[in-house]
C-alpha cells in the first residue's frame, strides 16, 4: 500500500496519537463552566437535582435493593427518571470521594466526566479501527475525525449519559471485533451491559451481537465433534450469545440495580417504577404522549431529518458525506464480496439509524453511537482512494488522481477542523443568557414587567449580586391550545408587560409548526417580530459559531444543538403604539372554530387540514386560472374530440416501445395497452415530481416531461428495430 509519509514509522504514529488526544482533549475539557454556573441546560439540570439529593448506601444489599436505595432516583423525590443510572451514581460517588456534594460542584464533575467518557472514546476509536483493518493510518484517521466531530464535542460539555453510552458501546464493539479468545463474550457482554445501564436506548446493539456470533467461524472441537456439520455455526451462535446474556445480565444487574426487585443479587425480577418509567419514555419518543417539548418535532420527514442534522450540523457536510460515502462502500463490499470486517461498523450503525431516525422525536443525541463507527468508515473509504492511486499504470494520471485523493482527505480533515473550531468558540464567550441578564440589569429599571414564556428559562439571571426579584413577572402560557380564553389571557399579559423577553427560539420556533393547533400564537410571533403588535426589538444577543469574521447562524437546527448553550435571545419594548383593542383585532383574525387540537405526532398527517398552507395557496394563485393557462379559442378546445384522438395516438406510437419488452406475450405484444399505459406513465411522471414538489405542474414542465418521455421512447425503439420491424410485417392487420 501506498505510504502517507507523516504516518510511516511507529514513534511518528504514537506521536501522532498523542497530538489527535490532546486536541480532542482541548475540545471537550475548554469552556467546562461554559453557562458561569446557572445551570442552562434543562436535562443537566435535572440529573444534578437527582445527584444532589441522592446520597451513599451504608451497605451491599442497600445498594442493590431498588425499594431502598439511596442511589435510586424514584426514593429522593424523582418518581420518573428516563435515564440510565450507571452515569450519575458515578457522578454521585465521584463527588463523595472529593467532598464535593453540592449542586454546583455535582455539575461540573459530571462535565468533566462526561468529556473523560467522549475523550476516550476517542481512543477507542483508534483501537477499533487498528483492529479490523490493521492498518494504523485508518485508525488514526479515525480518532483524527471523531476528536473533531462537532456532536460529540457539545455532548461532551454537558452533564448527560449520551457520552457514556457511547463509550460502552464502542468498548463493546471492540471487543466484539477481538481475536477469538476466551474471555471475548463475556467480555462484550460485560461492556454492554455498562451501555444499557447509561441508556437503555442502545438495547439493539444486540443485534450486532447476535449477527457477528451467527458469522463467527472460529472453531469450538469439543462442540463440533458432537454435532453435525450443519449445525455447528448455529449452535455455536447460540452458546456464545447465552455466554453474551448471562455477562450482560450481571453487569447490567450491578451498575442499575433500580431496574430490579432486589433486595438479594439474584433477584433479577424487573421492578414495576423502573418498567413504567420505559413505558412513559417509549411514549415520549413515538409522540402518543403529546407535551410541549414534542411540539418541535411535527411534520419533521422521518430518517431524512435526522440524516440531515447529522450531516449539516452533527458531523459537519464534508464529514458527514464521506462517512455515509463510506458507509455505502463498505456496505457494498460486505453484501457482494462478504467482507466481514466492516460487518460491525455498517450493522451498528444501519441498526441503531432505522432504529432512531424513524421515530417522532429524532435528536441528533440518540444517533450519537453511530459517529465512532461512522468516523472509522469515512477513515477507512478515504485511505482506500489514496491506496488506489497506487495502483495507477499511468503514471501522469496517478500524479493527478494521487493530488485529488489527498486533497480530498485534507479537505475533510481541514473543513471538519475548521467547523469544530467555529463551534467551540460558544465556549469561549459569555453565555447569550447571561449577557442578556447583564443587558436588562443595565437597561431597564426595577420594578419594570417582564413578560417570558412558561417551558423556557426566565430572564434575568441571578448574577454580580442582582435578583430578578427586582422586576415583576408575567409567564405567556404560549404552548396551551389556542382558544378565545387563551388570547385573553395573552392581551392580559402584554396589557401588564413593559418588556417581552423571549430567552430562545424554542416556543417562537416550533409552535408554528402546527398552523391548526395554534394560529393566533402564529399570528402572535409574527406580529411581535414585525413591530406591529406595540412592541420593538430593544435587545438582540447570538452566539454563532464563528470562525474570524465568518459567522455560522444555526438557529435552524434542532433545539437541542442551538437552545441549550448558546440560544438566541431577543428583547422586545413596549412603545406608544400598544393598544390592547388593536392587537385584539390582529390576533384574533381567525376561525375558532377551525382551530383542532392535532398531536404533534399527527402533524404530518393533518397538514393545514382542508385549507391550502399560506405557500401553497401562493402558488395555486401564481399559476393562473384555466382559461389563463389555456385558450378557449384555440384549435384543441375547438375540436377536443379530434384532438384527443390524435393525442391519444401519439401517446401509444411513444410508450409502445417502453411497454413492449414488458408484454410481449401478447398477440400484438401490448400495443393496444399503449395507449392506456402510455397516458398514465406521462401524468405519473409529472405528478410525482409536482406531488415531492421538485417541480411546479405546469404546461412547460409536461411539455418538457413529454420530451424526455420521446426521447426515451426514441432510444428504446433503436434497440428494439428489428424487433419491431418484423411485428410490423407479420401483424401488419392487427395492428
Amino acid at each position: 500500500m501506498a505510504a502517507i509519509p507523516m504516518l510511516s514509522g511507529s514513534r511518528a504514529r504514537t506521536l501522532t496519537l498523542l497530538v489527535v488526544l490532546l486536541g480532542a482533549a482541548g475540545f471537550r475539557f475548554a469552556g467546562v463552566n461554559w453557562d458561569a454556573g446557572q445551570h442552562l441546560h434543562p436535562d443537566e439540570r435535572f440529573l444534578s437535582m437527582v445527584v444532589t439529593a441522592e446520597g451513599r448506601p451504608d451497605s451491599a444489599s442497600a445498594y442493590l435493593d431498588e425499594a431502598r436505595s439511596p442511589l435510586n432516583p424514584r426514593n429522593v423525590g424523582f418518581p420518573f427518571f428516563a435515564y440510565g443510572t450507571l452515569p450519575t451514581t458515578v457522578v454521585r460517588l465521584a463527588g463523595e470521594a472529593i467532598g464535593r456534594t453540592d449542586f454546583e460542584g455535582l455539575t461540573l464533575i459530571g462535565r468533566v466526566i462526561s468529556a473523560t467518557a467522549s475523550l476516550g472514546t476517542v481512543l477507542l476509536v483508534f483501537l477499533l479501527a487498528h483492529r479490523l483493518y490493521g492498518d494504523p493510518r485508518i485508525a488514526l484517521l479515525a480518532a483524527t475525525l471523531l476528536a473533531v466531530a462537532v456532536l460529540p464535542i457539545q455532548n461532551a460539555h454537558f452533564f448527560v449519559v449520551d457520552p457514556h453510552a457511547v463509550f460502552f458501546t464502542t468498548a463493546a464493539a471492540w471487543a466484539l471485533a477481538g481475536p477469538p479468545r476466551p474471555y471475548r463474550y463475556p467480555l462484550v457482554g460485560l461492556l454492554f451491559g455498562l451501555a444499557l445501564a447509561s441508556k437503555a436506548s442502545v438495547a439493539t446493539f444486540a443485534v450486532v451481537v447476535g449477527t457477528a456470533a451467527l458469522a463467527d467461524t472460529t472453531p469450538a472441537p469439543r462442540l463440533d465433534a458432537a454435532l453435525p456439520h450443519a449445525a455447528r455455526r448455529l449452535t455455536r451462535a447460540a452458546l456464545r450469545g447465552l455466554v453474551v446474556m448471562a455477562a450482560t445480565l450481571a453487569a447490567f444487574r450491578l451498575a442499575q440495580p433500580d431496574a430490579f426487585t432486589g433486595p438479594g443479587l439474584f433477584d433479577v425480577l424487573p421492578s414495576q417504577r423502573w418498567l413504567d418509567d420505559l413505558a412513559i419514555t417509549r411514549r415520549l419518543v413515538d409522540g402518543s404522549l403529546d407535551t410541549p417539548p414534542g411540539v418541535q418535532w411535527a411534520s419533521r420527514t422521518p430518517y431524512w431529518y435526522a440524516w440531515k442534522t447529522m450531516v449539516t450540523w452533527g458531523l459537519g457536510p464534508s464529514l458527514g458525506l464521506a462517512a455515509w460515502a463510506g458507509w455505502g462502500a463498505a456496505a457494498w463490499q460486505l453484501v457482494a464480496h462478504r467482507a466481514d470486517r466492516h460487518l460491525i461498523p455498517v450493522l451498528w450503525t444501519a441498526v441503531l439509524f432505522l432504529h432512531m431516525g424513524g421515530q417522532f422525536a429524532m435528536t441528533g443525541r440518540y444517533l450519537l453511537p453511530t459517529y465512532p463507527m461512522l468516523a472509522v468508515l469515512a477513515a477507512w473509504l478515504l485511505v482506500a482512494i489514496w491506496d488506489r492511486t497506487a495502483t495507477t499504470a499511468h503514471p501522469r494520471a496517478g500524479r493527478w488522481q494521487k493530488a485529488l485523493a489527498g486533497g480530498l482527505l485534507v479537505l475533510v480533515v481541514l473543513t471538519t477542523g475548521l467547523w469544530a473550531v467555529a463551534f467551540t468558540s460558544i465556549y469561549r464567550r459569555p453565555h447569550t443568557r447571561v449577557e442578556a441578564s447583564r443587558w436588562i440589569y443595565g437597561h431597564v429599571l426595577p420594578g419594570a414587567t417582564l413578560a417570558g414564556e412558561h417551558w423556557d428559562d426566565s430572564l434575568p439571571l441571578e448574577l454580580d449580586g442582582r435578583s430578578p426579584a427586582d422586576y415583576p413577572a408575567v409567564t405567556l402560557a404560549n404552548y396551551d391550545d389556542d382558544t378565545p380564553a387563551k388570547l385573553d389571557a395573552l392581551l392580559d399579559g402584554l396589557d401588564r408587560a413593559d418588556y417581552v423577553v423571549l430567552s430562545s427560539n424554542r416556543l417562537s420556533d416550533s409552535i408554528p409548526r402546527l398552523p391548526m393547533r395554534y394560529p393566533m400564537t402564529t399570528r402572535y410571533y409574527q406580529a411581535l417580530a414585525s413591530g406591529t403588535l406595540g412592541f420593538t426589538r430593544a435587545a438582540e444577543f447570538t452566539s454563532y459559531p464563528q470562525l474570524g469574521s465568518l459567522r455560522i447562524p444555526d438557529q435552524s437546527a434542532e433545539e437541542a444543538f442551538s437552545v441549550y448553550d448558546h440560544p438566541r435571545v431577543q428583547i422586545f419594548r413596549k412603545d406608544a403604539t400598544w393598544d390592547r383593542a388593536q392587537a385584539r383585532t390582529l390576533l384574533g383574525a381567525v376561525d375558532w372554530d377551525a382551530v383542532v387540537r392535532v398531536p404533534a405526532a399527527a402533524a404530518r398527517r393533518w397538514g393545514h387540514g382542508t385549507m391550502l398552507s399560506p405557500e401553497a395557496w401562493a402558488a395555486a394563485r401564481a399559476g393562473g386560472s384555466w382559461s389563463h393557462l389555456f385558450d378557449p379559442g384555440s384549435a384543441a378546445n375547438r375540436w377536443p374530440v379530434v384532438t384527443w384522438a390524435l393525442l391519444l395516438a401519439a401517446i401509444g406510437v411513444v410508450a409502445f416501445p417502453l411497454l413492449r419488452p414488458a408484454l410481449r406475450v401478447l398477440p400484438d405484444e401490448g400495443w393496444l395497452l399503449a395507449r392506456t399505459g402510455g397516458l398514465l406513465l406521462l401524468g405519473y411522471a409529472v405528478w410525482l415530481p409536482a406531488s415531492l414538489r421538485w417541480l411546479a405542474a405546469t404546461p412547460s414542465t409536461l411539455t418538457a416531461i413529454a420530451l424526455v418521455l420521446v426521447l426515451i421512447s426514441a432510444v428504446a425503439a433503436a434497440r428494439q428495430r428489428a424487433g419491431l420491424m418484423a411485428l410490423w410485417r407479420e401483424k401488419r392487420a392487427l395492428l
